[in-house]
């Protein structure tokens, strides 16, 4: 029973891996000296899609997350109700509710363009 549990615990370790590595399936089993059949077939057994986590070109390419300031201004007459929710790539999201006025939303914007 041990065994079993070995052999499931090193596939599961092993399909993170590649899920991880940015590489094919065809590169990622040459490197690693495993039979891509064995990567698919653990991958079905352990319910774990060989795509799930695979980095895209474009989150190849994105940069570290940096924090904005948003200068603070007190709520006045001037200021208008906003509603910001920010959806991520893999379905996470920020959501904010606040009163602004338009020079904060201005400022919000253009460090989102950047």
């Amino acid at each position: 029973m041990a065994q079993k549990q070995d052999r499931k615990d090193y596939w599961q370790q092993t399909i993170e891996k590649f899920l991880s590595s940015g590489l094919s399936q065809d590169e990622y089993a040459k490197q690693h000296k495993i039979s891509k059949a064995s990567l698919y077939k653990w991958s079905k057994r352990l319910s774990i899609p060989l795509t799930a986590f695979k980095k895209t070109p474009l989150e190849s390419q994105a940069q570290p997350l940096t924090f904005i300031k948003i200068p603070s201004v007190s709520v006045s007459r001037d200021s208008i109700p906003l509603k910001l929710e920010i959806m991520g790539v893999r379905g996470s999201s920020i959501k904010a509710e606040m009163s602004v006025v338009l020079e904060q939303v201005a400022s919000l914007l253009k460090a989102l363009i950047v």
